[in-house]
């Protein structure tokens, strides 16, 4: 029986960043204010994520956490910001979702691709928590009544190094589940966080050709905002 169509979709809205969290954490960790240079870099991080032509799949409409740093992108335990997010900059985020979505065992799935910039350091402090995540939290229970299970999963071949990813596996507030990956694609002070769940055999087959794409994407966009005027 499929789960009611209004329900999955609230639910797979407090699926954040890198995490399940409310739409705005009261307590994100305080980011740059906004200039010329950080526009600059929200304008390349939004020109990273896919297109619909990218990748096959349409816009989802639904889901309200595109851009910007009210919400958090490292809230793995709980619904609380870790305090690596205090360095970043500007983060982009968009998710796209095939006709079928959200019943998984017809066939849907849904991906997601969040884009942040960091202050220097920040990247890899970031990738050290990601790949902590499994130890620190290997499971998790968030406001909505989502709870998450994380392990640590092979990355993609192909990828930059210190790219990483997670298995993650969902269960929503009205029984119904989805699991899939995140991966994690640092480059410089940018990394490309790819998430994928769903109907399992198209995730596997999806996984690595969008992670890799994504990686081509974030490192564009590392090299143009290294090219920036700092003072910009």
């Amino acid at each position: 029986m499929r789960p009611p169509f209004a329900v999955i979709v609230a639910a797979v809205l407090v699926v954040t960043g890198c995490s399940g969290g409310d739409d705005h954490p009261d307590d994100t960790p305080e980011s740059p204010q906004p200039g010329p240079r950080v526009d600059l870099i929200q304008q390349l991080l939004d020109d990273a994520r896919f297109s619909e032509t990218d990748i096959g799949l349409a816009i989802d409409i639904s889901y309200r956490r595109e851009s910007g740093l009210e919400t958090a992108t490292f809230a793995y335990c709980d619904d609380t910001s870790d305090v690596v997010d205090g360095a970043r900059t500007a983060r982009s985020q968009q998710w796209w979702k095939n006709e079928l979505w959200p019943h998984v065992a017809d066939g849907g799935y849904t991906v997601g691709v969040e884009v942040v910039h960091y202050e220097p350091g920040g990247a890899l402090d970031t990738m050290s928590a990601f790949a902590a995540v499994p130890d620190t939290c290997p499971a998790a229970d968030y406001a909505s009544g989502a709870s998450a299970v994380f392990a640590a999963a092979e990355a993609p071949a192909g990828l930059p190094e210190g790219a990483a990813a997670l298995d993650d596996r969902w269960t929503y507030p009205d029984g119904s589940r989805a699991s899939g990956f995140i991966v994690a694609v640092p480059v410089g002070d940018v990394i490309g966080f790819l998430y994928i769940r769903g109907h399992e055999p198209t995730v596997q087959q999806r996984v690595g050709e969008l992670a890799r794409l994504l990686a081509t994407k974030v490192a564009a966009a590392d090299e143009a905002i290294a090219s920036l005027d700092p003072v910009t």
